[in-house]
């Protein structure tokens, strides 16, 4: 439900270099890395706040890079206002730093239930001011119907095509889902 995604090369021309942590990684140590952002998983399902979320969020902070927050989705689960409360009360504390948000939507039993989704994104917009992306397989993105999320909330679908190596160097993402043109 975690790992390190290495965005971009560091120092890659028009690319930023950054990371996806989880208490999967507790003890790693961030300030090496050059990062320029950080995105830290708050919260899970119903009721579940990671226990690493203030360490890599301090940390993120400390080394003066971007901060973001995602919550893992469970919708064949839970209700999405449970979800909701729970992502909310995670991040609450850290509101004021105007966070990047994320639902991460890898529920394999409701990868195509647009209106959880669009509900969930909604209520987090609505209760933080803060406009949350989507994160998806690039598979999912591809093969669904999301133009009517993605029409609002911006799709970052994850591609991690077998050929390529698995470095930084390697960034490029061989899909072509969902485009959204002009959104602010």
């Amino acid at each position: 439900r975690c790992a390190v995604r290495a965005q971009a090369a560091a120092g890659a021309p028009g690319r930023a270099f950054g990371y996806v942590v989880c208490s999967d990684m507790r003890g790693m140590r961030l300030a090496p890395s050059g990062a320029s952002y950080v995105v830290v998983k708050a919260s899970e399902g119903s009721g579940y706040e990671d226990p690493c979320k203030d360490d890599f969020t301090a940390q993120t902070l400390a080394m003066g890079a971007r901060l973001g927050f995602y919550h893992f989705a469970w919708p064949s689960a839970n209700d999405v206002g449970e979800e909701v409360d729970t992502f909310v009360a995670a991040i609450r504390p850290y509101l004021d730093r105007r966070p990047f948000l994320y639902l991460d939507w890898e529920d394999s039993k409701a990868y195509y239930d647009y209106s959880w989704a669009r509900q969930f994104l909604d209520a987090v917009y609505e209760r933080t001011g803060i406009k949350p992306f989507i994160y998806m397989p690039a598979s999912v993105a591809e093969s669904g119907a999301w133009e009517g999320v993605s029409n609002d909330y911006w799709l970052w679908a994850a591609g991690y095509p077998s050929t390529a190596p698995q470095v930084p160097a390697t960034p490029d993402c061989p899909y072509a889902p969902v485009r959204r043109v002009g959104w602010t």
